[in-house]
């Protein structure tokens, strides 16, 4: 979401600066635009109304959300292969083209590998425990797990 956001505000600023680039740049920034809109608007919709409820909150309750952001990443993710390659000579392009998503999968897949046993149930000691397996996913206090 963070990228998300920075990346349009760099297109509504060069959009509001006069800055229209060719007719490539119009097109991706529009893009952009118009796609993501939609799924920031249904991203907000079903996470924010959680954020500040103080009970305990479980995974459906972030689900709607999760899925609203996955599709914005894929957004993000065409974005970025779409613009890269105007920054790039054009012997490299196709090997950026293939380590951007190379990372971005390598990514995934560390993160999967990292959060798995919260998924599919952890064993051993809890978060609270320097010792747990847990404990270095504990990233803020409140986390109970």
């Amino acid at each position: 979401m963070a990228l998300y956001a920075v990346m349009q505000v760099c297109v509504l600023v060069r959009h509001k600066r006069g800055y229209l680039g060719n007719l490539e740049e119009q097109e991706r920034d529009c893009r952009l635009t118009q796609s993501s809109a939609w799924l920031v608007v249904g991203w907000a919709l079903h996470y924010l109304p959680f954020y500040g409820m103080g009970r305990v909150l479980y995974f459906h309750h972030y689900f709607p959300a999760l899925i609203f952001s996955s599709m914005l990443s894929g957004v993000v993710l065409d974005y970025i292969l779409r613009m890269v390659p105007g920054f790039l000579p054009a012997n490299i392009r196709l090997s950026a083209h293939h380590w951007i998503i190379g990372t971005y999968l390598a990514g995934i897949v560390y993160s999967f590998y990292l959060f798995a046993p919260l998924a599919y149930g952890m064993d051993g000691s809890i978060s609270v425990h320097e010792n747990s397996t847990m404990h270095g996913l504990r990233w803020l206090d409140t986390w109970e797990f």
